[in-house]
């Protein structure tokens, strides 16, 4: 989340989103998930600690408790119809029993350090929805995802 940054960019450990951006546009979650980050990299640091990180693209799959979370909210907006568009953008996504193994491999491994992304699929919003639309054919999924926020610009690579 970082609106400085080309689109072009190839997004690898080292890239951050934008706290001010972030902050700016509502975007507690973003927020509050960098400020833990960059606490716990400081308080390791502060003791002598080696820190390894997972970090986690938009996190779905099967859930444990009974209500939506931010990325099941996400992906039930779109099936229910209620968000009416979608954007002319990518995210990148991971199914959480991969962010699991993900965390049980850094555990495993005492030479792990540093940041480590966790990304399945990197998809156009299209891409997804149509997704969305193969496995649950019954929803009114956006208007059938045909309302691009952004039409008549070139469609955003992954």
């Amino acid at each position: 989340m970082d609106p400085n940054r080309s689109p072009d960019a190839v997004l690898n450990e080292t890239c951050w989103s934008d706290y001010e951006y972030c902050k700016n546009t509502g975007n507690l979650y973003c927020c509050a998930k960098m400020m833990a980050e960059i606490t716990a990299t400081e308080e390791a640091s502060k003791r002598g600690l080696e820190l390894a990180v997972v970090v986690p693209s938009m996190t779905m799959g099967p859930m444990l408790q009974q209500s939506l979370n931010f990325s099941s909210s996400h992906v039930a907006r779109y099936l229910t119809g209620v968000k009416p568009t979608y954007p002319n953008a990518v995210a990148a996504y991971t199914d959480v029993r991969d962010v699991a193994r993900a965390h049980v491999l850094v555990y495993e491994h005492p030479d792990a350090r540093g940041r480590y992304l966790c990304i399945g699929a990197v998809l156009h919003r299209a891409h997804f929805l149509q997704l969305l639309g193969d496995l649950f054919p019954q929803y009114n999924i956006t208007a059938k995802y045909v309302e691009c926020e952004d039409d008549g610009k070139p469609m955003a690579k992954p």
